[in-house]
């Protein structure tokens, strides 16, 4: 079976010029987890919920390896409230933007890889979606949740 076979063709995007309280509003919009980052048509990067909540929930110690869910609440029971501010934590969703904590080195398929390519990418990389390009265009993305459905 093809990639191009289960892919989600419709992918909602991102700007790198786009807020980080835009790209929140987006994924609850659409009830995604994560979103490719074009500018002028071409892939600069991914972004995920786990990169937003890695850049402003740890912001005195900065990770390039997004924390497991269960690691980013204990390390915020573990702060100090004068270590960690609701506020200023706000504030730099606000302020921040999509080019500051998207990933840029992306892993992309082609449309006519075979899905256990994709799946072989995924578990190598611990990633769960990958933007699928054709001769360097965005065509669609391959999530986690579009291979459970081939199965």
């Amino acid at each position: 079976m093809k990639v191009k076979e289960i892919m989600t063709k419709k992918v909602f995007t991102l700007k790198p010029e786009d807020s980080l309280a835009d790209a929140i509003k987006l994924f609850r919009r659409k009830k995604i987890t994560g979103a490719p980052v074009l500018d002028n048509g071409k892939l600069v990067g991914i972004i995920t919920e786990k990169d937003i909540l890695t850049s402003f929930a740890l912001p005195e110690s900065p990770s390039p390896v997004s924390p497991p869910p269960f690691d980013f609440i204990e390390a915020m029971l573990e702060m100090k409230m004068s270590e960690w501010d609701l506020e200023r934590a706000l504030e730099r969703i606000k302020e921040g933007r999509v080019e500051d904590v998207m990933t840029k080195d992306v892993i992309t398929i082609d449309p006519d890889a075979d899905v256990s390519d994709a799946v072989n990418l995924m578990t190598e990389h611990n990633i769960n979606r990958i933007p699928v390009l054709k001769n360097g265009k965005l065509v669609g993305i391959v999530t986690r949740q579009d291979l459970l459905k081939a199965l």
